[in-house]
């Protein structure tokens, strides 16, 4: 599949065409040399790349703002952008993006790549997501971006203004914030900073004035409000040793607190340590005892490293109540704010083979994985079309129950063996699911490239003089019928296919689309060089235009 996807990498060959033409100092062949530079080119085949899209947790929109992706990990250092050249961090626009990992890296089952990206863009709190690949080819990963002092819906907040500090940064006025009782289970959260508590910014700078605090609580875990998390589910962990794993993540609730003063400065640090406390839902499942939780329960602590994007284990707290609504109180000190889940982390396991029957349904497949009781939600991903099987890799072990729903032309069906979920551990678990049959007008549709956006794909027109058969660059589609939020966008699972004139200069190429419905309009979104395009196209009949000119053109790589 990745034949028909390179990167391009010129510097090199650049400098040897230079060195050899002056050498002889022959001008006129200098300039011929220049005029046919894109015939000498030599360019190196990349074969693993990622493709990321970045949504707005509560908007479920692709972020507009431009996103500063920074690369953390083992393999950091094996990025690669579209020109083969190392790089430490990327900017995208449009929510949609991709970069390349160098050959010598070559990802396996038993040699898998881990990587995490770090995103960050103005006006949202950052976030990671942590990728593992396992094979060559094209990984589709997924980050979500809270924004700053936002709650998405499902979750409770609050806001108090009754603190204060004075000289030095010493608390003269206490604060004692607490959420409402989240309507679903009754639960709240709170933070308390004593009078005579030095507080001050990360960099030193001590509070002053008014002390405002902020309070977001995520316990009744959902499928929107999991989209808070930041890193995922399938996350970065810094263990109690110091060592950072990527594993599996289980939440009893989550919660953010920020505080700043009256001049605008985050407050970050705090001696002596401040208490925070969280309260969990009765119903509740523990992983680790595997019932429902009680007092007595020990719990762990993490809190969350914005600037690497890992989950960092502080502590372990000891759960006491139960008070009048049969809720269990975790509470703990820290000399820091950040975000803070309380839960388990790690002792993960591979599910057996789930099977779909797609009864026609040919297209790829929305797939989503979770636990309503364990605050599992690993999130979304894609069955690339044609797929028929998957297995839930990472998952963790000792789960209370757990469902799962294939999301297929915007009709979600959950399954697990005829029912909606499953109880007990996911661990070599397996299932089957027969898709119902599609609509009479669902077809595969060929697109056919116009790269000049005349409605002509004449390969006499349009030739892409610094694009070769072998050499296209990350070249990512997404798409999601017209009306859908962009979190529903699909990869489209098909490698598109270049043609070239006798220079092998791309004038054309085609895509094969499956899944879409004669007479809906569906949005197209792609990028080249982390330039985001999108188009509107009504499906009328199996074969089709998809104008590819503002793609070429945006990304400046193109000369017409």
């Amino acid at each position: 599949m990745m034949t028909k996807r390179r990167f391009l990498s010129t510097i090199a060959a650049f400098c040897m065409v230079v060195s050899f033409v002056f050498a002889g100092c022959d001008f006129n062949e200098a300039q011929d040399v220049f005029e046919e530079f894109d015939v000498i080119i030599a360019l190196e085949e990349v074969n693993s790349f990622v493709a990321i899209t970045i949504i707005d947790a509560q908007s479920q929109a692709f972020v507009s703002q431009d996103v500063t992706m920074s690369f953390r990990g083992d393999a950091a250092g094996s990025v690669i952008d579209m020109f083969s050249d190392p790089v430490s961090e990327l900017v995208i626009s449009g929510g949609l993006g991709s970069f390349g990992i160098q050959n010598s890296l070559v990802p396996s089952t038993s040699n898998p790549v881990e990587l995490r990206v770090v995103v960050t863009a103005d006006g949202y709190d950052p976030g990671s997501v942590t990728i593992r690949m396992e094979g060559t080819g094209q990984t589709t990963v997924r980050a979500w971006l809270r924004r700053h002092a936002t709650v998405l819906q499902g979750a409770v907040s609050t806001t108090d203004t009754g603190g204060a500090a004075g000289a030095g940064g010493v608390v003269t006025q206490a604060v004692t914030a607490q959420t409402a009782d989240n309507t679903q289970n009754q639960a709240s959260a709170s933070v308390t900073v004593a009078v005579g508590t030095t507080a001050q910014t990360s960099t030193g700078q001590p509070a002053t004035g008014t002390l405002t605090t902020t309070v977001n609580l995520y316990t009744a875990i959902t499928a929107t409000t999991a989209q808070a998390l930041p890193g995922g589910y399938t996350a970065s962990v810094q263990t109690s040793t110091g060592a950072v794993e990527q594993t599996a993540i289980t939440t009893a609730g989550f919660m953010s607190v920020s505080i700043t003063d009256a001049t605008g400065n985050e407050i970050t640090q705090f001696n002596p340590p401040i208490r925070l406390s969280m309260e969990i839902g009765r119903d509740t499942h523990n992983r680790r005892t595997g019932a429902i939780v009680q007092a007595g329960d020990s719990f762990e602590v993490y809190s969350y490293n914005e600037t690497d994007g890992v989950w960092v284990f502080e502590r372990e707290t000891t759960l006491t109540g139960p008070d009048a609504d049969g809720n269990f109180e975790a509470a703990f000190l820290t000399d820091h704010l950040s975000d803070w889940f309380v839960g388990a982390a790690g002792n993960t396991c591979d599910s057996g083979v789930f099977t779909v029957n797609r009864t026609g349904n040919n297209g790829s497949i929305i797939v989503s994985v979770g636990s309503d009781i364990d605050g599992w939600f690993p999130g979304v991903f894609v069955l690339p079309a044609g797929d028929n099987t998957l297995t839930i890799k990472n998952a963790p072990n000792n789960l209370g129950q757990y469902f799962l729903s294939f999301n297929h032309s915007g009709v979600p069906v959950q399954f697990i063996n005829g029912n909606a979920e499953a109880n007990g551990s996911i661990c070599g678990a397996t299932g089957a699911v027969t898709l119902d049959a599609p609509p009479p007008d669902l077809i595969t549709v060929t697109f056919t490239f116009d790269f000049e956006g005349d409605g002509n794909p004449d390969a006499s027109n349009g030739t892409c003089a610094a694009l070769r058969v072998t050499n296209v660059p990350a070249f990512t589609i997404f798409v999601k019928e017209s009306g859908q939020v962009d979190a529903d966008a699909r990869w489209v699972g098909s490698d598109p296919v270049f043609t070239s004139d006798n220079l092998q200069r791309i004038n054309g190429g085609s895509l094969v689309v499956s899944g879409l419905e004669v007479g809906k309009t569906y949005v197209f979104y792609s990028t080249i060089n982390n330039e985001r395009e999108e188009r509107s196209i009504s499906i009328t009949g199996p074969s089709m235009l998809f104008d590819m000119s503002g793609d070429v053109q945006s990304a400046d790589i193109c000369s017409q």
